[in-house]
């Protein structure tokens, strides 16, 4: 009875999880759209990670007026809120590493991040010329940085990391100050659901899948994350649900035309698996001179890299 009771039940759970799948997964967004945004001139873009934080204080003005300078066609930037739900420009989720304070983004007010210093770690920018010293920059809000790329006339990458609800209360006001915003922004993200909502309620933006490979249990060189053996296991083993998703059905749920692939995990037939259906692709971060020209010149692949001049210095990889 039991042996037959699981033959009646599993075809009606199958096709119970089919019917939730087609009504909840989205339209797929037209890659062609990708592509125009993507590509100038029939040629790949260049885009500054971090408005170029190699050769300039990360997440900055001046950093993206500087790549600008130095070439790039595209930036690079990561979308987080203060405490006020401001949005402002800045990676990491507390100030140590970058400026002059200490704590959580999230903890302060704008009026209180106005003072934080965005240059304190990087004092400098490095150009054509040389490098030329810098006493302060600001932490810019959304908009500040919007309207200095559309100054330019470039294109934004926006990596949004928290809060989808504020994410995309912000895009929602970018788009009606800025209505022509969509030709030259794309967001990104490695979280599916911010992904989602973007999807739902903000349809007119292009969004990418960002490839979360073993961000949960690993740093992006390699080392684990955890100390704990138990939380280790427990985050790899999620890791490698996320990295089959990626490779079978979360594209498609999500309805996505672009995905943002780290360049270790990217080949030529990969590349052109990925096209034949119907997916565009960016790299990160290619800093190596031989991987630019190997992704931009022989795959034709838009690539996110720390350092537009190929600075010698510049480090292999950051995440």
């Amino acid at each position: 009875m039991a042996i037959l009771s699981m033959f009646v039940s599993l075809p009606v759970t199958v096709l119970v999880f089919g019917f939730c799948y087609n009504f909840l997964k989205l339209k797929k967004q037209d890659v062609d759209i990708v592509k125009q945004i993507l590509y100038r001139n029939n040629s790949p873009l260049v885009m500054a990670h971090r408005a170029g934080q190699f050769e300039g204080p990360e997440n900055t003005l001046i950093a993206a007026r500087n790549a600008v300078n130095n070439g790039a066609d595209a930036i690079e930037i990561d979308l987080d809120f203060s405490k006020d739900g401001v949005p402002v420009i800045f990676h990491d989720d507390d100030v140590d590493r970058v400026t002059d304070h200490k704590g959580r983004l999230d903890s302060y007010t704008y009026n209180e991040i106005l003072k934080f210093n965005a240059a304190a770690q990087h004092s400098y920018i490095i150009n054509k010329q040389g490098k030329q010293g810098i006493d302060f920059e600001k932490i810019p809000t959304l908009h500040e940085m919007v309207e200095l790329c559309i100054q330019k006339n470039i294109l934004i990458n926006l990596d949004v990391k928290s809060n989808a609800r504020l994410t995309v209360a912000a895009l929602k006001k970018v788009l009606i100050k800025y209505p022509n915003i969509t030709n030259f922004m794309v967001v990104t993200s490695f979280y599916p659901h911010i992904l989602y909502q973007i999807r739902k309620e903000c349809p007119e933006f292009t969004v990418g899948l960002l490839s979360p490979y073993y961000f949960l249990s690993r740093t992006i060189s390699g080392d684990r994350k955890h100390t704990s053996l138990l939380k280790y296991l427990v985050m790899s083993f999620l890791d490698k649900v996320i990295e089959v998703s990626m490779d079978t059905w979360l594209p498609d749920f999500l309805g996505v035309s672009l995905l943002s692939l780290n360049k270790n995990h990217l080949s030529e037939s990969y590349i052109k698996q990925l096209r034949g259906d119907g997916y565009e692709v960016m790299a990160w971060t290619v800093n190596n001179v031989f991987d630019k020209e190997y992704f931009l010149k022989n795959l034709k692949v838009s690539i996110i890299t720390d350092s537009i001049l190929d600075c010698k210095d510049c480090p292999e990889q950051t995440n």
